[in-house]
C-alpha cells in the first residue's frame, strides 16, 4: 500500500461523523469563536441550515442566510482581518442519512490588503476519486493563494490529511486570523 492509497483509506475512514445535527453544532461553534473576536456577524451562528437533497442525504451548510454573497452561494462576511480585505466565507456539507459527510466545501474569497489582488482558500471534500491514480484529484485537498480559474490556468490542489467540515473551517478561520489559532 502506498502513501496515497493509505491517505485515501484514512479519509474515505474519517467521513463517518454522527449525523447532520452534530455536525450543524461543530459549524456553530467555530462561528461562535469567529463572532467572539469581531471578525463576523454573531448573527452568522444563526444562518447555519439545512435541508434535504435526496432521500438519503442533508445539505448543511449557509443554505438560506447570510450577509453576503460568493457567486450563487450565501456567504458570511468577514471583517478586520490582518491580511485580507472584502473577504467572505462561504461553507456547505452534504451528510448521508448514515452519518457520513459525502462532499463538503469551505472557502474565503477576499482581496489581499498588500497588493489588492484577489486572494483564496478553500478545502474540498470530494464524493469519490476523481481521475486515475489517488494522485490525480485527491480527495481531500485544499487550493490557496490567487484564484488560478481568473487566469484560466489549472488549479492547484494540494492533498491534506483527513479534516472534517468543521475542522476544515477551523483551519481556514486560523489562516484568516491567528487569534484563532487552536
Amino acid at each position: 500500500m502506498t502513501r496515497w492509497t493509505e491517505l485515501c483509506a484514512t479519509i474515505e475512514s474519517g467521513r463517518p461523523f454522527g449525523d447532520r445535527r452534530r455536525l450543524e453544532n461543530a459549524l456553530i461553534t467555530e462561528l461562535k469563536r469567529a463572532a467572539g473576536i469581531g471578525i463576523c456577524s454573531r448573527s452568522a451562528v444563526h444562518w447555519i441550515t439545512h435541508q434535504k437533497v435526496g432521500d438519503d442525504r442533508e445539505e448543511v451548510g449557509l443554505l438560506k442566510y447570510g450577509d453576503a454573497d460568493l457567486g450563487k452561494h450565501h456567504a458570511i462576511r468577514l471583517y478586520g482581518l490582518p491580511w485580507v480585505d472584502d473577504a467572505v466565507l462561504s461553507l456547505m456539507a452534504v451528510v448521508e442519512r448514515s452519518g457520513s459527510v459525502w462532499q463538503y466545501t469551505v472557502s474565503v474569497v477576499g482581496r489581499r490588503k498588500n497588493t489588492n489582488t484577489g486572494w483564496y482558500v478553500r478545502v474540498d471534500l470530494d464524493p469519490g476519486p476523481r481521475g486515475s491514480g489517488p494522485c490525480s484529484h485527491p480527495l481531500l485537498h485544499c487550493h490557496v493563494g490567487e484564484d488560478a480559474t481568473a487566469r484560466n490556468v489549472q488549479e492547484v490542489r494540494a492533498p491534506l490529511p483527513s479534516l472534517g467540515a468543521d475542522e476544515a473551517l477551523t483551519w481556514i478561520l486560523a489562516t484568516m486570523d491567528p487569534r484563532l489559532e487552536p
